[in-house]
């Protein structure tokens, strides 16, 4: 059996009723050759659901206990059960994927091998994006595949410059988080604002420093169940928009702000900026540069998001979304615990608590 000194990477995984599609994430990793490794362990947070997930991953902690723990996170929000796969995590290396996604056979080593350069404590793997084929499913170019997290810069080991981590494939040192923080339980979904906690931990990445490389054999293949349309995907950029608000500054979202103006000056203004937009990004499409069309209208979509979050908001304060210490740490005044079982098939196994299950509005929503 691992102690804790030989596990160098932890696998986190968080699910909620995605049964099916757990089963084939779990497969992918809990392979012979895998097992035969004894620097590694998978930890599955289960937020709440009410599926057959249970079930699922209590077949593999029994199968694989060695390798698997798996843990309950009662309260609902997908950066509050990050969190507390990260507190139970004993890796060096954080690697995170989605319930949605399978492991490529050498994804471990090129874990390992990213990070035997000393230098690097941010990367993202590389990311394949298998789309169904269903009625209303809009294609175009290779816009979906971006839009639902495809990296693919190659073979080499490098680092990447304007780029945000994505769930489905991110992979850190432990001293990241211990430094940064972990993901913020009023983002993402299942909190108020439903997204941006991949978008605000990156920011708080980049300015503690770090950079973002790229690790070429750590590559999953994502395989979104409902990848999304270009309407669905426009919606959740203005969400997006919406919920950088809260981390991004006025200042810097648009320097010329000015709250005195009229509103319905800006609400036009932004109006006929998505409508440029609009024709910009599908002359583009037409032209086959599905990339850059996807840019312009996502980042137009971005600002009027922003833009009606603040008219919404005008004059009222705007509180950040906390950044959680959940490494060390000590209990921040006024936080409600809660218990996050530890459900494994393990005669040692131990309740872990999930520091940074917060009582408040904006985590009380499903995901």
């Amino acid at each position: 059996m691992p102690t804790g000194k030989d596990i160098y990477i932890s696998v986190i995984i968080c699910t909620r009723n995605r049964g099916a599609s757990l089963r084939h994430t779990l497969a992918s990793l809990l392979t012979p050759s895998n097992l035969a490794q004894n620097d590694w362990k998978l930890i599955v947070v289960d937020n709440g659901s009410t599926d057959d997930t249970n079930r699922i991953t209590s077949e593999y902690a029994a199968k694989c206990p060695d390798h698997v723990r798996v843990f309950v996170e009662p309260k609902a929000g997908k950066s509050i059960a990050l969190n507390t796969g990260i507190r139970a995590a004993r890796g060096e290396i954080l690697a995170f994927t989605d319930d949605d996604a399978v492991c490529t056979a050498g994804y471990l080593a090129g874990v390992r091998e990213v990070f035997e350069d000393p230098s690097i404590h941010v990367a993202a793997g590389a990311t394949e994006v298998e789309l169904p084929s269903h009625r209303g499913l809009v294609r175009g170019g290779n816009w979906l595949e971006l839009a639902n997290g495809a990296l693919d810069c190659g073979d080499t080991v490098q680092e990447l410059s304007g780029f945000d981590l994505w769930g489905v494939n991110t992979l850190l040192r432990r001293g990241v988080v211990e430094n940064v923080g972990g993901f913020s339980p009023d983002l993402g979904p299942g909190s108020r604002l439903g997204r941006g906690e991949d978008n605000e931990f990156s920011r708080r990445v980049r300015r503690a420093g770090y950079g973002l490389f790229y690790a070429p054999r750590a590559k999953v293949i994502h395989r979104p169940a409902r990848p999304g349309t270009w309407r669905s995907w426009m919606r959740r950029q203005r969400e997006t928009g919406i919920a950088k608000t809260r981390y991004v500054p006025v200042s810097e979202f648009n320097p010329a702000w000015n709250p005195a103006v009229p509103p319905w000056k800006y609400k036009a203004y932004y109006a006929r900026q998505t409508l440029l937009a609009v024709l910009h990004g599908t002359f583009l499409q037409i032209a086959g540069r599905s990339e850059e069309a996807m840019g312009v209208l996502f980042r137009a979509a971005q600002k009027a998001g922003y833009a009606s979050e603040l008219l919404r908001l005008r004059g009222a304060s705007i509180e950040p979304p906390r950044a959680p210490r959940v490494l060390d740490a000590p209990r921040a005044t006024g936080e409600t615990m809660t218990e996050a079982q530890d459900i494994s098939a393990r005669d040692d196994s131990k309740p872990v608590r999930s520091e940074y299950a917060i009582s408040s509005s904006h985590s009380e929503a499903g995901q």
